[in-house]
C-alpha cells in the first residue's frame, strides 16, 4: 500500500496594502481684502477645482475700472522669505491691507473695467498647494495706492 500525503503550507503576509487614490482637487478662499475705489476685490475660482491636466482659472473683481493688476502665485501662506504672513500692509499707507501669500511668482493681469480671469493648464503635480492673492493700483483706495483681494488656496488632485 503507498499512501499520499498532501501537504498544505500557507505563509502569513506582514504587509499592509493601501490604495490611494491622490489627492482630491480643491480651491478655496480666506481671509478679506481691503475697500478700494470700487468695494472690496474679490478672488473666486472660475469652473471647477484645480483638476490634473485641466484648465483652472482665477476670476478677480471689484478692481479698479481702469489701471494696473497683478496676481501673487506662491507656496506659502505662512511666511515670504523672512516675513510672517499674513503681513500688515498698514505700516505702509494701506491701513486694513494684508499681504496672505508668498508672492514667489508675479503675473501681470489683465484689468477690464474692473474685472480679471487668469488661468493656467494644471500640470501633473498631485498634491502641490499653492496659493493666489490679486493686488491693484489704486490711488483713492489709501496712501500706499494700493488694494487687495481675499487670499486663495488650491490644491492640484484628481
Amino acid at each position: 500500500a503507498c499512501r499520499v500525503a498532501s501537504l498544505l503550507v500557507t505563509r502569513a503576509m506582514s504587509d499592509t496594502w493601501e490604495l490611494t487614490l491622490g489627492a482630491s482637487a480643491s480651491f478655496s478662499t480666506f481671509g478679506i481684502g481691503c475697500v478700494g475705489s470700487r468695494g472690496i476685490p474679490s478672488l473666486a475660482p472660475q469652473g471647477g477645482p484645480p483638476t490634473l491636466g485641466t484648465p483652472f482659472a482665477l476670476q478677480i473683481g471689484n478692481l479698479p475700472f481702469t489701471g494696473a493688476a497683478f496676481l501673487f502665485f506662491g507656496y506659502s501662506d505662512q511666511n515670504y522669505g523672512g516675513t510672517p504672513l499674513p503681513f500688515n500692509l498698514g505700516g505702509f499707507g494701506a491701513p486694513a491691507c494684508n499681504l496672505r501669500v508668498s508672492g514667489d511668482v508675479l503675473f501681470s493681469i489683465p484689468n477690464v473695467l474692473g474685472a480679471s480671469t487668469w488661468g493656467f493648464l494644471v500640470p501633473n503635480y498631485p498634491g502641490l498647494t499653492f496659493y493666489n492673492q490679486a493686488f491693484a493700483f489704486d490711488p483713492a483706495a489709501n496712501a500706499l495706492g494700493l488694494t487687495v483681494s481675499n487670499g486663495g488656496a488650491g490644491v492640484i488632485g484628481s
